[in-house]
């Protein structure tokens, strides 16, 4: 696509690690990402080599999600791409820098401006119904009874008793003939007897089947496994794999649980490798301040160190994070969740429970 000098330039601003503003502006395609060919580099873990790319397309600027790892965001969504219509600010992960971009169109020809830019959001989990009330109000009084409704034809009358039968009249009763044993000279005759089988007593009647007792529903169905697979690197490559398992959206926030997998861990205290991943997060999140934090042991019996602290992505906009760190065999293992003040108590119980179930391969 050939480029003109009719299409109008971006500016970029975003803000450096050690505080210093950047301010770029753009009249062809760009990207952003953390390689060293990104015309917008940002020196941060969390941002892919490349995170997005910003290209001109239909007479309009657009920013698309270059499948990064950790996703683009807008306004707290996550999202594939964004037009450029009016001046956004982009997030590049749930937790990464930000990134302000818009356009300087000229004077009398600038577009019509759209109230919002439009994003292609992923799609979100409809949420679950709000909970019944423990207590139920008290019932209201209750109607007075209606008297029953009088039948629209008569009942016919009952039936008269029948007539008694004629008595039978009296039988004569005769005098029955001599047994032969009466009567002098004659035989006896042989009386046979039949012997009627005895009645069948009837079965006695069957047990009746135990009911067995029923088995408590596991509480997690589905065990997970992550992916293995192996790479040839050459000297300038690092490993640095990271695991998302998809959560529910509740209260506006799509929540996950990441997993950072860091092989050749320099130490073997987890307390130092807990430290050092605290003070990485105190550096990169606005306004980080720990609430908590404690030593912990994994269902399978491994020892974890857990932190719980507080940052602002916007100024009107409070997350919390709860990280969890294990080191087994010089592999360092990261979990990390992130919730609203809300979902902190609907879902970080069950959230808790998941990544304590969390078991590193031998």
């Amino acid at each position: 696509m050939a480029y003109r000098a009719s299409v109008p330039p971006v500016r970029v601003r975003f803000e450096t690690e050690g505080g210093k503003v950047v301010e770029q502006t753009f009249t062809k395609p760009f990207t952003l990402g953390r390689a060293a060919a990104s015309e917008v580099r940002f020196e941060v873990k969390s941002v892919s080599r490349l995170h997005a790319r910003v290209v001109f397309e239909k007479g309009q600027w657009w920013v698309h999600d270059a499948s990064s790892v950790n996703g683009l965001y807008l306004e707290g969504r996550k999202v594939q791409q964004v037009d450029l219509s009016r001046p956004v600010t982009l997030r590049l992960g749930p937790s990464g820098p930000t990134v302000h971009l818009s356009v300087a169109y000229p004077g009398p020809e600038a577009p019509r401006q759209e109230p919002a830019a439009r994003a292609r959001f992923e799609p979100e989990i409809p949420a679950k119904a709000p909970p019944r009330p423990r207590f139920p109000s008290p019932p209201g009084p209750k109607p007075p009874a209606k008297a029953p409704p009088q039948p629209r034809f008569p009942s016919p009358p009952p039936p008269k008793p029948s007539a008694k039968a004629p008595t039978a009249p009296p039988v004569e009763v005769t005098r029955p003939a001599p047994l032969a044993s009466e009567v002098p000279g004659a035989r006896e005759p042989i009386k046979a007897s039949v012997q009627q089988p005895p009645a069948k007593a009837p079965p006695p009647p069957e047990p009746a089947a135990k009911a067995e007792p029923e088995e408590d529903a596991p509480e997690f169905p589905k065990p997970y496994r992550a992916n293995r697979f192996n790479f040839s690197l050459g000297e300038d490559w690092t490993d640095e794999t990271v695991y998302i398992l998809g959560g529910p959206v509740t209260d506006g926030v799509q929540h996950n649980i990441t997993i950072h997998v860091e092989p050749d861990v320099p130490t073997e205290a987890l307390l130092d490798y807990a430290d050092a991943q605290i003070q990485s997060l105190e550096a990169q999140l606005q306004q980080c301040r720990v609430l908590k934090r404690d030593q912990v042991e994994l269902d399978m019996g491994l020892p974890a160190y857990r932190a719980i602290f507080t940052w602002y992505p916007a100024k009107d906009q409070r997350l919390y994070q709860e990280q969890l760190y294990v080191l087994h065999q010089q592999t360092g293992y990261t979990l990390t969740a992130t919730f609203t003040t809300k979902t902190r108590k609907t879902l970080g119980p069950q959230v808790e429970r998941i990544m304590l179930s969390f078991t590193p391969e031998e």
